[in-house]
């Protein structure tokens, strides 16, 4: 078993997330700093080697340079950029260091000293517009010229139903309200948003949850106006008409459970081509991979296409795949292993490991980590040599699917790449989209925490036998089919589906 378990983690990630934290905490991050470069130093798998690509002087040079920094700062949210940028030296992928829970760092707006009842009296001067649900499709209904923008939005998140009407006093301008939503800090009839029609677009007053305002923008999407996308904190929320509707859009539908559905999916696109969305493939996602696997087992098994989407993976457990491959196969799978870096960390972090799985079950995986982590003790300092190649042999290939894309973008690394080098060897299968990552010759990741238990480090504990001949990091896993900018990212999966189809 090559990769165990793989998370995928992006320094740059860590960075935004801490910049949007108002809160302050303090810390010792000299000496956090201190504990930060040790640990690494000695125990992860990819340390020396970019040592010897970098050169000795480069890495000390860069490492004073954050030192000095780290002197002057005692907020922990400050600190933690900090640390991320000297690890950033190293790679990108598979390496990053976050508060724990207990430094709450993250936002906390629903303490629990806060009854519901006070938040709502907080807000309960909002603004609103005064109209149920019923009047309001009643209202609707009677209307001669409807906007697109007018109606009952279905939203992505809590906010789960969303109206919006046209200003009485100005034809640009359009009311967004609550008609459904988490009843506590937004209520029925609430204004959640102002939208001013401006060249095809939109400019958006956004309430956020503490009713504060933001400016933003929107926009429907490129295929169609039962989709629209409104920007909050830079981040797509994607919202879906479902009243009055006069179309059922199979990609509409498509593109709203792409971007909202935390859960793997199957959808039926035509008598040809069926799509699975799989949004992770983190070990405990698996259960759910599997179910929509075996619920969907005997249209997969008739059906001529098959679209695979993976783009925006976390990573995760090779194991979550596992019943992907006999889709795909048609020949045997070669896999290229790798070897572990033994420390004592990294003997309690298989150690770990080993409990996690036998939590779900698996007890064959957690029995080999266990043996590792006790092969790992015995060989202080060294790199733990194991099988450089391994092979997939099933007894047969499915007459079903006969073409299969798998469709990936720059976000896609760990496990999402593992999956993607398996998958290129089969015969049926075409990768879409863009390069991956690059996050997987220093992989298996073991989460350390610092001695006053504010920070947990992600390091690696395993170096791939591809290097240096075959490097992933740092380069990605190329597609067969580059989908380029041209292609909006709602027009991909169509994109890919004509491509197969005709």
């Amino acid at each position: 078993m090559k990769n165990l378990y793989l998370t995928t983690l992006i320094v740059l990630f860590s960075t935004l997330f801490f910049a949007q934290n108002k809160e302050k905490t303090d810390c010792n991050c000299k000496e956090t700093f201190l504990w930060m470069k040790t640990t690494f130093s000695q125990n992860d798998a990819g340390f020396q080697d970019v040592i010897d690509k970098k050169g000795l002087d480069f890495y000390n040079y860069f490492t004073a340079k954050i030192e000095k920094k780290v002197k002057k700062v005692k907020d922990i949210t400050l600190c933690a950029n900090l640390l991320n940028e000297w690890l950033t030296f190293f790679r990108k992928g598979h390496i990053g260091i976050l508060p724990t829970e207990n430094t709450n760092i993250v936002e906390n707006v629903n303490k629990a000293d806060i009854s519901d009842q006070k938040i709502r009296e907080k807000y309960k001067d909002s603004r609103i517009i005064d109209l149920t649900e019923v009047q309001f499709k009643e209202l609707i209904q009677q209307k001669k010229i409807l906007n697109p923008l007018e109606g009952i939005w279905n939203y992505g998140n809590s906010y789960r139903k969303i109206g919006i009407l046209r200003d009485e006093k100005n034809d640009s301008t359009f009311n967004c309200f609550i008609i459904e939503a988490d009843s506590v800090y937004w209520m029925p009839k609430q204004l959640k948003a102002i939208f001013v029609k401006e060249n095809g677009s939109f400019k958006v007053e956004y309430f956020l949850r503490d009713h504060s305002s933001q400016k933003t923008s929107a926009h429907f999407s490129n295929t169609s106006d039962y989709l629209l996308n409104v920007k909050i904190n830079e981040n797509d929320n994607w919202c879906k008409k479902i009243f009055p509707l006069t179309k059922n859009d199979v990609q509409d539908e498509l593109f709203f459970q792409f971007k909202n559905n935390e859960k793997p999916f199957l959808l039926k696109l035509s008598d040809k081509t069926n799509y699975i969305r799989i949004p992770s493939f983190s070990y405990e996602n698996k259960v759910f991979i599997d179910s929509v696997l075996i619920a969907n087992e005997d249209i997969l098994n008739t059906t001529q296409n098959l679209i695979i989407d993976i783009r925006y993976g976390t990573g995760g457990a090779d194991v979550s795949f596992k019943n992907l491959i006999p889709l795909i196969y048609t020949n045997p799978i070669r896999g290229i292993g790798n070897k572990l870096y033994a420390t004592k960390i990294n003997a309690e972090g298989y150690k770990y490991y080993a409990e996690m799985f036998k939590q779900g079950g698996d007890t064959v995986s957690s029995k080999e980590c266990m043996d590792i982590s006790k092969m790992l003790s015995q060989n202080i300092g060294e790199y733990l040599e194991r099988e450089k190649v391994d092979s997939i042999r099933l007894d047969s290939v499915k007459a079903f699917p006969n073409q299969i894309a798998i469709v990936c973008n720059e976000y896609n690394g760990s496990t999402d790449e593992e999956f993607l080098l398996a998958a290129k060897q089969s015969k049926k299968v075409k990768i879409y989209g863009k390069p991956t990552m690059g996050a997987l010759d220093y992989s298996n990741i073991n989460e350390v925490l610092s001695p006053d238990g504010k920070y947990k480090m992600m390091i690696t504990m395993s170096k791939s036998y591809r290097i240096p001949d075959f490097c992933i990091d740092g380069v990605g896993v190329q597609p067969d089919y580059y989908i380029d900018q041209t292609f909006p990212e709602d027009n991909w999966i169509n994109f890919v589906l004509n491509r197969m189809e005709n």
